[in-house]
């Protein structure tokens, strides 16, 4: 696993916003993940995997699910992904659809394995972000948060339970 953070991540903030040590924390995350198959960090997408066969957000799940049903009830489960599926090459080939058809299943699979806490935090404009602003269309990508939103709202929760709410 690779850290490209010079400071905590979210999930070790929201640790210790809570009041928790950080021995309760199981941090899964993989830099460079896509919310499918691969990882960018050696040429995966979201639905391939790359050439060292890095694992995107749903083959993490998919590996670490029979390590995580025992704390499962009781645990609270942050999936975020998302930005690194617009990253991936070449340029624009990323899908929102994809990308929220990919949280919608790990969120799913989760609650399989007895989750019942689970924060689905938002895509950020990615237009205000140091490495898209500076793009010649930073609005493209501004439209690219914009859309994942959309699919969100359009494809809903797989389960019964509400997970989205949405006014467009």
């Amino acid at each position: 696993m690779s850290r490209f953070s010079n400071g905590p991540v979210t999930v070790e903030q929201l640790t210790t916003d809570l009041g928790l040590s950080q021995n309760h924390l199981y941090d899964f995350a993989f830099g460079g993940a896509t919310t499918g198959l691969g990882d960018l960090r050696d040429g995966g997408t979201q639905t391939k995997v790359g050439a060292s066969g890095l694992p995107g957000m749903l083959l993490q799940v998919t590996g670490t699910l029979s390590s995580v049903a025992p704390i499962a009830p009781t645990s609270l489960f942050l999936v975020w992904g998302g930005v690194n599926d617009f990253r991936q090459q070449p340029p624009g080939s990323g899908s929102p659809a994809i990308a929220v058809s990919d949280i919608l299943t790990i969120v799913a699979e989760l609650q399989g394995a007895g989750a019942e806490h689970i924060l689905v935090p938002g895509m950020p404009d990615l237009s205000l972000t140091p490495a898209y602003s500076a793009m010649p269309q930073p609005r493209l990508s501004a439209r690219r948060s914009i859309r994942f939103w959309w699919e969100a709202c359009r494809l809903g929760s797989p389960t019964s339970t509400p997970m989205i709410s949405c006014t467009l």
